[in-house]
């Protein structure tokens, strides 16, 4: 370092040298400090695009845990199911769930007893899924969004039957959503 400060160095070498030197400096003040700050900005942007995607997430799951609430009590209050109950009229049963189904563009419609074993509806299986609220829950090892509605006869205020409706967490509902 002794070399370059040498006395043979003329006065131009030091002045370019020194005017580098401030153009660096100066370009380094200017620059970090807007580098800085502009990927502080871009980051509070980031996690606020974030923080908005999860709420609209949120809304569309309550909007959808909504209508399958919705279309639980729909079923289950519709006189025809009542009128199957009544009659007893069991071999009406699967058919009517399929069709109710289909219309819902439903992935699941169960109808299971009191006790929680199945009666009708998707595959035969030892036991319903116990759903008390909307909830996400697994079926048959699969992800879905559950919601279950009591149903219950005219003039009875016993339980006859739950209705559990759902829809697969699945590529589609993602798309849809």
């Amino acid at each position: 370092m002794g070399r370059f400060f040498s006395a043979k160095r003329s006065f131009s070498t030091y002045l370019v040298t020194g005017l580098v030197l401030l153009l660096v400096l100066s370009t380094l003040s200017a620059g970090v400090p807007a580098y800085w700050l502009t990927r502080l900005r871009l980051e509070q942007q980031a996690w606020l695009n974030v923080t908005n995607a999860q709420q609209a997430t949120r809304s569309l799951l309550r909007a959808e845990q909504d209508r399958l609430t919705s279309l639980a009590t729909l079923f289950a209050e519709r006189p025809t199911l009542a009128r199957i109950f009544q009659a007893q009229a069991w071999p009406e049963l699967p058919g009517y769930l399929q069709a109710f189904q289909e219309q819902s563009q439903l992935d699941i419609l169960l109808l299971c007893r009191p006790d929680g074993a199945w009666l009708a509806g998707g595959a035969p299986m030892a036991a319903c899924p116990q759903v008390e609220t909307a909830q996400f829950g697994l079926l048959s090892k699969k992800p879905a969004l559950l919601v279950s509605h009591a149903v219950r006869l005219a003039g009875n205020a016993q339980t006859v039957a739950t209705v559990i409706a759902g829809l697969w967490l699945d590529d589609a509902f993602l798309q849809n959503m």
